[in-house]
């Protein structure tokens, strides 16, 4: 076994030396197994090696926090796959790869580290995933978090993140802060950490957040960071389409929507096609899409707001009892702030959210606090709360909601 990882022979080297070993010591053939530079992480990497790893050279296996992120393999699937992609679109390839991609990849080159922000609904999650799953392919490590989990970690979490990123990192490695406008305190500490970091031992850092636009500012624009853009505009659209599409047509090309119609669906879910700042909400043109798929097949590509409206109150809100209905609401007036729901501030606790989490995954639940007896609610994505709340039979005032639970439980209140 050699030792230094840049070690690499020739083939003519790897043949010459068993043979001096067989020759010269003396050493049956069979008996020798030479291992040089990276074969001896891939060997030590396989799964026979693990207890190797764990008891003799105490190594840990896995980060703590940050997510292994898998070859061919999307994010949860409990979360919402009606919408957003899903496992098997990342595997089949259904998912567009923003030219923005380009940018991100050049900068991680360039600087080892990239912050992409932009509104909510703009692709910034899907971004992260596609570049964590190229890496991955290439046999480069990537590890993901999500900060919607950390919003109230507790402080020695910053430590723990920090020690995933010593333990783990190197110049192959990439890391994904996902969410970082809900605790930038939490990003900043690991962006100090990465930048304490040899250059030798640096990882590749990618960061991504909404704007904000706070009177207090950013802690992550503090670092100076140049931040990239993220904007959903025609070829994203045209992305979702053929995605949603392909899920139905499978190997048959879907009919491709003509530019002009590319323009009308910016402008009906985002804005005015011709200007820079439009961007475009997807998953109010998922919704949509996805309730039009039939028309969309035949080439009839006219599309609205009432389109996605219609799928959400007939897929989802139609199928809720009343108690879970108001649940659901409320959870979408504190997502307007992106806040999330004490379990003990729902309008009906016996209800709960039992077919949204469960069958829909429209809303998942985090457990928070020292033995983790806390329970939150969380929208699968923030911008489904807008929609939700515009789909509602009933009208639903948002101020008033989280006005009843501001007053009423002290801990909301104060946030």
């Amino acid at each position: 076994v050699s030792g230094h990882p840049a070690v690499q022979l020739t083939p003519e080297e790897s043949t010459a030396w068993p043979k001096r070993f067989i020759d010269q010591a003396g050493i049956a053939p069979d008996r020798i197994n030479l291992v040089f530079g990276g074969g001896l992480v891939e060997e030590l990497a396989r799964p026979e090696f693990a207890r190797t790893r764990i008891e003799v050279l105490r190594l840990p296996v896995t980060p703590r926090h940050f997510k292994l992120v898998l070859p061919k393999r999307g994010p949860d699937e409990s979360r919402l796959s009606d919408f957003i992609p899903s496992e098997k679109d990342y595997a089949l390839g259904r998912v567009y790869r923003p030219a923005a991609a380009d940018q991100v990849v050049a900068q991680l080159e360039r600087t080892r580290c990239a912050l992409v922000r932009g509104v909510g609904a703009c692709g910034k999650s899907v971004l992260a995933w596609l570049l964590a799953l190229e890496a991955a392919e290439q046999r480069r490590p990537a590890y993901l978090l999500d900060l919607a989990d950390y919003v109230d970690a507790s402080p020695d979490i910053g430590n723990a993140l920090v020690e995933d990123l010593y333990r783990f990192g190197h110049p192959q490695v990439l890391f994904l802060l996902d969410n970082c406008h809900l605790n930038e305190s939490l990003a900043k500490e690991v962006i100090m950490a990465w930048e304490a970091t040899v250059l030798s031992q640096q990882p590749r850092l990618l960061l991504l957040g909404r704007e904000l636009h706070t009177s207090r500012g950013s802690l992550i624009d503090g670092l100076k960071i140049e931040p990239l853009t993220l904007k959903a505009r025609q070829p994203e659209v045209r992305g979702v389409y053929l995605r949603l599409a392909r899920r139905r047509t499978g190997d048959q090309p879907p009919p491709e929507p003509p530019p002009e119609v590319l323009d009308d669906w910016v402008n009906v879910f985002g804005g005015d096609p011709r200007s820079p700042d439009t961007t475009t909400d997807l998953i109010a043109f998922s919704a949509a899409v996805r309730g039009r798929l039939e028309a969309l097949l035949k080439g009839r590509f006219a599309l609205s707001e009432a389109d996605a409206i219609h799928e959400v109150q007939s897929v989802y809100l139609d199928r809720l009892g009343d108690g879970e209905t108001r649940n659901l609401m409320r959870l979408c007036a504190m997502e307007e702030l992106e806040m999330s729901l004490d379990d003990e501030a729902l309008v009906d606790r016996r209800a709960g959210f039992n077919l949204c989490n469960r069958r829909y995954g429209l809303v998942f639940h985090q457990t928070v606090g020292a033995i983790e007896k806390y329970v939150r609610y969380r929208l699968a994505h923030a911008a489904l709360g807008r929609l939700i709340l515009k789909s509602a039979r009933a009208p639903v005032d948002p101020l008033a909601e989280r006005s009843v639970v501001a007053s009423q439980y002290p801990h909301a209140g104060v946030a």
